[in-house]
């Protein structure tokens, strides 16, 4: 015969096992819902952003961010400079006449150009100017509705490149740069 003190206990148990399962579920959600929120506050720092914006033409605007890019024209040089002491390419001098704009309501900088060939191999511009008319310099900064203008320059082989435009953001779009020979360039040596 279960006596008052039975039922009592019977029931204690009972309430132990249910307080036990709901402690236990609420700390499985806790958890679960913490795991989730961590993942989402930190997803946009996690994984770079860089998305490309597409690819423009020599000639038109191309606005990536806060700054409005216009390429308007190349050339190839196979040196730079005066002799006796010229500069001297690995490959060809590639000189492209660059306008950046900026929109923004402070100072923005201007990232580095790479140009790509049609295998996907990137090439740094130079971080040298001398012998470069009207270079625009390797750090720009560009103040609010200001803009910079002058040339950037590459030694590459003579072939087809996109360039590489991007705001500080690491957003980027494509500038196609059709493959132009100037007369003087045409099978000519890459040095002397």
């Amino acid at each position: 015969m279960l006596t008052y003190f039975d039922g009592v206990a019977a029931a204690h148990r009972d309430n132990v096992r249910l307080m036990r399962l709901a402690f236990v579920s609420f700390h499985t959600v806790l958890g679960f819902s913490m795991i989730c929120l961590a993942a989402t506050a930190c997803r946009d720092t996690a994984i770079p952003k860089q998305a490309s914006l597409g690819t423009f033409k020599l000639g038109e605007r191309a606005q990536i961010g806060p700054l409005i890019y216009t390429v308007f024209d190349t050339k190839w040089e196979l040196s730079l400079g005066e002799p006796p002491t010229p500069r001297i390419p690995t490959n060809r001098f590639y000189i492209i006449n660059v306008s950046v704009v900026n929109t923004a309501a402070g100072v923005v900088s201007v990232p580095t150009f790479t140009l790509i060939d049609d295998d996907g191999k990137a090439y740094q511009e130079l971080d040298n100017g001398e012998g470069i008319p009207n270079w625009m310099g390797f750090i720009r900064r560009v103040q609010p509705a200001d803009s910079a203008q002058g040339t950037i320059v590459f030694d590459v082989p003579q072939k087809h490149f996109k360039l590489r435009i991007a705001d500080e953001a690491e957003d980027f779009a494509m500038v196609d740069i059709p493959l132009t020979l100037g007369d003087s360039l045409l099978n000519a040596p890459a040095k002397p």
